[in-house]
Parts: C-alpha cells; sequence; structure tokens
C-alpha cells in the first residue's frame, strides 16, 4: 500500500525551479494526507493506516554518514524500529521505479549497519525505555499532572541525545531541577 500511495502527492507539489527542473518538495506529506482520505474511505483498519502512513511519511530520508548517533536514534524512533525493513524495501523500490533500473541494494547498507550500531547501544527509543516513570517523579515531589509528561519528555530528549543519562539517579537529579526551576512556587 505504501508503494502505491507514495508519490500520489507529486502532482499537487510539483514547481519548476529556477534552472526549469521540476522538483516535488514536500510530496511526501501531500502524499500522507491523500492516502490517508483513501484509506479511510476504503475502511482500512487503523494499525493499517498508521503503517501505511509512517512509511510514506519516512520514505524521503536522505542519511549521511556525518550523522551524530542522536539523529539516527531521532530517525529510529521517527521512523518505528518495528518499520525499518520495509522502509528500506520501499526505498529500494522508489529507487528503481524512479530509475528505471534495479538499484544496488548495497546502496542503504552503510545506513542499516549504522542503525544497528546504535540500536546495540541504545537504551532509551521511548518513553516506556526510561530509568524512571511517573511514580518516580511523584515521589521526588512533583505535582500530579500534566507537569509529570513534560518532564518526562524532557528526561527522554536528553537520554536521545546522550544514552548514558539513562540511569534513575541522573535522572531523577535533572528532573528535580526542572521541577525546581519550572514548577515549584517559590
Amino acid at each position: 500500500m505504501a508503494a502505491i500511495f507514495h508519490d500520489l502527492g507529486k502532482p499537487l507539489v510539483r514547481q519548476k525551479d529556477e534552472n526549469g527542473i521540476w522538483t516535488f518538495y514536500n510530496h511526501e506529506k501531500k502524499s500522507v494526507q491523500l492516502a490517508e482520505g483513501i484509506m479511510r474511505r476504503f475502511r482500512y483498519p487503523n494499525a493499517v493506516i498508521d503503517k501505511v502512513l509512517r512509511l510514506i511519511a519516512a520514505h524521503m530520508f536522505h542519511y549521511e554518514e556525518n550523522w551524530k548517533n542522536s539523529a539516527v536514534r531521532r530517525f529510529i524512533i521517527r521512523t518505528g524500529e518495528d518499520l525499518l525493513p520495509e522502509l528500506f524495501d520501499l526505498r529500494l523500490a522508489d529507487t528503481a521505479g524512479t530509475a528505471g533500473l534495479d538499484p544496488d541494494p548495497a546502496m542503504l547498507l552503510p545506513f542499516r549497519k549504522r542503525i544497528n550500531l546504535v540500536l546495540a547501544k541504545s537504551s532509551a527509543l521511548s518513553l516506556k525505555d526510561l530509568a524512571v516513570n511517573g511514580r518516580d517523579l511523584m515521589e521526588l515531589g512533583v505535582r500530579p499532572g500534566k507537569h509529570i509528561g513534560i518532564i518526562l519528555k524532557e528526561l527522554f530528549e536528553s537520554v536521545v541525545d546522550d544514552p548514558e543519562l539513562n540511569k534513575r539517579e541522573k535522572l531523577l537529579e535533572i528532573a528535580g531541577t526542572i521541577n525546581r526551576e519550572r514548577y515549584t512556587v517559590a
């Protein structure tokens, strides 16, 4: 389904650049909108719709070997570890369709290797993977409510940037600082 729908938005965003070359900037965003409408009209299951839309949204990735590990982790989080094999298949199929030739499957090998290295080292790719949870924050003195979610998201972002921070004591220290600076009334 993603292969069928991934370029639906191209006609709607097509423009000529200053050199007279047709461009299709952000066609994946428009393709997501169109594909969602079609799949909802045909009453596809929500899980299928979600998966297809995530693949379409991510299919235009451009990996460079100078990416930091945090950028690779963010890519994995945004795409979903579960979809990476299908995303790479879609990318190869898209390349074949665009070029009219079978692409070299090794073109994605450096990125696959990098992802595997990051996955082997990474300790947190979702909020569930943090060394602390909402109860821990409440025990620390954070009032129940939206503050807990906000602090957990900030902790998660910190851990994505530096996985070494995903230790209970360190995260509670950071959470305590955030809570004192933003949410404690003087």
